[in-house]
């Protein structure tokens, strides 16, 4: 398995397609892999200012 994040791991994707859907839901418009990478990096942000870290687990609450 790779040690790279998920934030770093999104970027590369976005980098190489940023028009190509990520994110893509019957309510609300296609997200795209530059906009959904950004959000993954401040999310990522977030809890590095909280003190966690890679390896630590982490639950999302998603609407």
């Amino acid at each position: 398995m790779s040690a790279e994040t998920l934030p770093a791991l999104l970027e590369g994707l976005a980098a190489r397609r940023a028009d190509a859907a990520a994110l893509v839901s019957l309510s609300r418009p296609p997200l795209g892999r530059a906009a959904f990478a950004a959000q993954a990096r401040r999310v990522a942000e977030g809890l590095a200012r909280q003190g966690i870290g890679p390896g630590d687990r982490v639950a999302l609450l998603l609407p």
